[in-house]
């Protein structure tokens, strides 16, 4: 997820703009050094609700990623070759990959044809990937992937935080279907079983 990844302020929120608690408590922590790992930890924020923060503040544009020149990077690297430059490297890898799977999804959710009439009920699915899981935190960081390679899909549909998520108990949305579904094989090596359908 983003346990790893340094974010800066982008910008100052307007004046009139209203986020919950968690949202500004994170905005106000970062500092261009500090991961967003270590600030979930110091704040107590769970993989979901640290995705969901982040989510809402790069949405609002508040925040974003610092990025460098390649010579730039390279300079880093040749300056500190184990340290800084395999971080940073490692960064890029994480967020290219991120950038990578949220194309896949969309890409793939256009192929979707019209004649696809799964209705996915959600609650039962995550039962089921809560059951499949070793324990309570593996089951949390797994459906935090789950939820960020599907995330352009369920933003299509309005769905933009964990309480949006809650709050939907059935999808019938063709792309979204197959977003999760792509999502569960990614993450979990397995279809989703026939009783998450209704």
């Amino acid at each position: 997820m983003f346990s790893g990844t340094v974010f800066v302020r982008r910008r100052e929120p307007d004046p009139d703009l209203m986020l919950p608690r968690s949202c500004w408590a994170v905005y106000d922590r970062l500092d261009g050094e500090t991961s967003i790992g270590q600030i979930a930890d110091t704040l107590g924020l769970s993989e979901p609700e640290i995705f969901a923060v982040v989510r809402q503040l790069q949405q609002r544009d508040l925040i974003e990623e610092p990025t460098i020149t390649y010579a730039a990077y390279k300079q880093e690297g040749s300056d500190d070759q184990n340290t800084e430059g395999e971080e940073t490297s490692s960064l890029a890898d994480a967020s290219r990959d991120g950038v990578g799977s949220m194309n896949g999804t969309a890409s793939a959710a256009e192929e979707t044809t019209d004649d696809e009439t799964d209705v996915i009920h959600l609650p039962t699915l995550w039962d089921w990937l809560e059951e499949t899981t070793d324990n309570v935190k593996s089951y949390k960081n797994t459906q935090a992937f789950i939820l960020m390679e599907a995330s352009e899909a369920l933003e299509s549909i309005g769905v933009g935080n964990m309480d949006d998520l809650e709050d939907l108990e059935q999808c019938s949305n063709p792309d979204v279907v197959e977003a999760l579904e792509e999502a569960i094989e990614n993450n979990v090596n397995e279809h989703i079983p026939d009783q998450c359908y209704r």
